[in-house]
């Protein structure tokens, strides 16, 4: 009976540890691919634009097509931008500024979810402490204090206990910020692509 209580008792632990450890790296996946890998697309796409600008060439008025930036995210606000600046006589007019269009908003914090990347540090590390506190939860269940091999057999229950809670909030905390130096560097990049001049 003892080796069945053991076995079923490693395994849950082994669950909660997994399901941890688990939830920490499917946020930090999560928030590469939702909200930094489509901050740099658009820093990629505005790197591109500026060069077609700037090379000008056969190129010198590809900026007047709808697909200048794209089919992405940036399509529909530059298709925007370009019908303010089309009027009635068919000609191109400098009616409106693109950065009323092609801004942090529409660039950055729009397509890179800032909401859902400024929660995840916060998500992360939280997902760590509740690791902490499982590991330290577990450890001190069987803690007994009857008498001196109770004592013993309790250390070495506790211990590994001890190492899960604080190994899970190391982890929490580096994922955390790593994420946020992610996002701070994707980020600049991208501000200081779009404050960049086009000629």
């Amino acid at each position: 009976m003892d080796f069945f209580k053991t076995f079923f008792s490693n395994a849950l632990s082994g669950v909660s540890n997994l399901l941890v450890y688990a939830g920490i790296v499917a946020l930090f996946v999560a928030g590469m691919v939702r909200c930094i890998a489509p901050v740099m697309h658009t820093r990629g796409t505005l790197r591109r634009a500026i060069r077609s600008i700037r090379s000008a060439g056969d190129t010198k008025y590809a900026w007047q097509k709808d697909d200048f930036l794209g089919k992405g995210t940036l399509f529909s606000h530059w298709s925007e931008y370009l019908n303010n600046l089309f009027f009635a006589d068919g000609v191109y007019h400098n009616a409106s500024n693109v950065e009323d269009y092609i801004n942090e908003e529409t660039v950055i914090y729009g397509p890179g979810r800032s909401s859902f990347a400024d929660a995840l540090p916060g998500l992360m590390t939280s997902l760590g402490f509740l690791g902490t506190l499982i590991g330290l939860a577990r450890g001190l269940s069987g803690f007994s204090m009857g008498d001196s091999a109770a004592v013993q057999q309790s250390i070495v229950t506790l211990i590994p206990g001890m190492r899960f809670a604080f190994t899970t909030s190391i982890f929490g905390v580096v994922g955390s910020v790593l994420f946020t130096l992610i996002t701070r560097a994707v980020y600049g990049s991208t501000e200081h692509t779009l404050k960049s001049p086009a000629c």
